[in-house]
């Protein structure tokens, strides 16, 4: 039988089973959910032992940080703004992205989300121009969180504007 040379799987009681890993820092690691099969557990670990190497491991502890508490650092480090559009950027955060997903980590924020949010926009007769400034706004916030290693992918990247013909100047 080989022996593993990254991480551990356990069956547990319930007959699921359970993998754990080291982290970069040394720190054990459980993997968030458990898994029907060993197999599973195992491509998970190698999918895991793989992101390390390449450094594409993203420490999901440091995703818990809300989308508000992020985009509100995130605004006080973009010391470059001219004051208009530091005002714009904080009326848009305030009346529109915060009270939609503010409460949400950002790891766990999803496209669907967003996608709702600008629905919900839609409904409220929001403009298409300040609809592609928020979803705008929160991709420059999110891609700032890829850059800290908070979350591997934006999501706002798979968000269609097509509601109400606000994607009339991307097909252009």
């Amino acid at each position: 039988m080989k022996r593993r040379t990254f991480g551990s799987i356990r069956q547990l009681p319930s007959g699921r089973w359970q993998a754990r890993h080291r982290d970069g820092e040394g720190a054990m690691r459980t993997a968030e959910d458990t898994f029907a099969t060993k197999a599973e557990a195992d491509q998970w670990l190698a999918t895991t032992q793989h992101e390390l190497r390449s450094g594409k491991w993203v420490d999901p502890d440091l995703g818990d940080i809300s989308v508000a508490e992020w985009s509100i650092a995130w605004l006080r480090m973009q010391v470059h703004l001219k004051p208009k559009s530091r005002y714009g950027y904080e009326s848009l955060l305030r009346s529109r992205l915060l009270p939609e997903l503010g409460d949400l980590p950002v790891r766990h924020l999803r496209t669907s989300h967003i996608q709702s949010m600008v629905a919900t926009f839609q409904l409220e007769g929001l403009s298409a121009s300040r609809t592609r400034q928020a979803v705008a706004l929160l991709s420059q916030i999110l891609d700032s969180a890829i850059a800290d290693g908070l979350i591997r992918l934006n999501p706002c990247g798979a968000v269609r504007l097509l509601l109400a013909g606000l994607d009339a100047d991307r097909s252009a």
